[in-house]
């Protein structure tokens, strides 16, 4: 593998004239902060896939290079990476992070047929490095999502499984030093849709994820094109009640991927994959009421439609949407405070493949390009949304998730 901490292509080269640094100041004027300044210093987690091969939903096989785990990473205020540290684990696909940072959970997404795990890991109150605590089985294959009930009491797991029969969620209960008990219940799913042949044969668990007032869980079935919805009863032998009235059926051949609520929770957003729209619904009562849905692309050709990560600005007033297939872009939304209604900003290339998962800042946007082996910094302007590359990456194989661990560390 090869891995710089940082790369840095400078826009400008030569002496600064006069000129020179007032186009410099207008830029940053533009960005809402200067493209090379951020609030503060961020200590990131960066997973990845380690698998020589990764195993796609497409039935194909992808290099990966040598990633070797989780990367700890500094983000200083002049936007400059720096890798602290590596923990060697299997394919950790996607990190939840504990409420007070102690503590880091991983689903180990292995490649080709072949069970996944689920790790937890200890982060050193002295050093910051990683060290693992103990895996569990996750009970299914490729799992691809996991959160953390909002008590703290239980990690939930999803089993994305590119064949079928091994698809479903895993529930674990913590343990109070951070470790994964043994699985106390599993969901598991059959059926897909159909709406697309070949990614649709048979259910996907892509994501999980609670409601904000912790009640009710929600799961996003990219191949069985619903958004599965239980009753959160932690004091129960096993705390997820099937809700059925609440779950949410899309149109075929959407691909419900990820979702994600507003801060007010009276409001979710749903991405759909192949469908390639994020869909807004409203949330009262432990019900979701769809009320409208935009596209991310105009593009009719179904290789342009592959939605990925979603996330909301800070301050709940934009929500940022990765679009992957031949768009490889961020499609920046306007967020209305009244109704949670979008408005679309416009669009940004990621300048790199596989826009997977992002990272919304108050000054900035970090995506990880899966395939171009790198994680791309965007200044992020505050008042009007919009995105430009800072010229700052981090040159690190298939990356597929960033987290924030903390700030003003190290």
């Amino acid at each position: 593998m090869t891995m710089h901490t940082s790369t840095y292509r400078k826009p400008y080269r030569g002496f600064l004239t006069a000129l020179a640094l007032a186009s410099l100041m207008s830029l940053g004027a533009q960005a809402g902060e200067s493209e090379q300044m951020l609030e503060q210093n961020h200590t990131l987690l960066i997973g990845t896939y380690t698998d020589d091969q990764l195993y796609l939903p497409s039935n194909t096989y992808q290099e990966t290079g040598h990633s070797k785990g989780v990367y700890r990473v500094q983000l200083d205020a002049q936007g400059k990476f720096t890798v602290k540290s590596t923990t060697p684990v299997v394919s950790p696909s996607w990190l939840v992070v504990g409420p007070k940072g102690h503590y880091v959970y991983a689903t180990n997404e292995a490649s080709g047929h072949s069970p996944g795990q689920v790790s937890a890991l200890m982060v050193d109150p002295d050093s910051g490095v990683l060290h693992l605590i103990n895996q569990r089985p996750s009970h299914g294959w490729q799992p691809a999502h996991a959160a953390l009930s909002p008590d703290g009491r239980y990690l939930l797991v999803a089993n994305y499984s590119v064949d079928a029969g091994h698809s479903g969620v895993s529930v674990f209960p913590i343990a109070d030093n951070g470790a994964l008990e043994e699985m106390t219940q599993y969901l598991g799913y059959e059926g897909g849709s159909g709406g697309v042949a070949d990614r649709q044969a048979s259910s996907h668990a892509h994501s999980v994820n609670f409601s904000p007032d912790g009640t009710q869980v929600f799961v996003a079935d990219l191949g069985a094109d619903r958004l599965y919805a239980y009753r959160y009863r932690p004091e129960a032998d096993k705390p997820l009640i099937e809700d059925d009235a609440a779950t949410v059926e899309f149109q075929k051949g959407s691909g419900p991927r990820h979702m994600v609520f507003d801060e007010s929770g009276e409001h979710a957003y749903v991405v759909t994959e192949m469908g390639a729209r994020v869909h807004l619904f409203d949330y009262q009562k432990g019900r979701l009421e769809q009320r409208k849905s935009w596209a991310l692309t105009a593009a009719q050709d179904q290789d342009a439609k592959a939605g990925g990560g979603l996330g909301l600005s800070p301050d709940g007033q934009f929500l940022y949407v990765s679009n992957r297939g031949t768009r490889n872009e961020i499609v920046a939304y306007r967020v209305d405070a009244e109704d949670g209604s979008l408005s679309e900003v416009g669009h940004t290339s990621v300048n790199g493949k596989e826009p997977r998962a992002l990272l919304v800042g108050s000054d900035h946007v970090l995506v990880t390009n899966q395939h171009s082996n790198q994680v791309v910094e965007f200044a992020r302007n505050a008042k009007t949304g919009a995105l430009r590359a800072t010229g700052h990456v981090l040159d690190i194989a298939s990356p597929s998730d960033v987290k924030r661990l903390s700030k003003n560390e190290d």
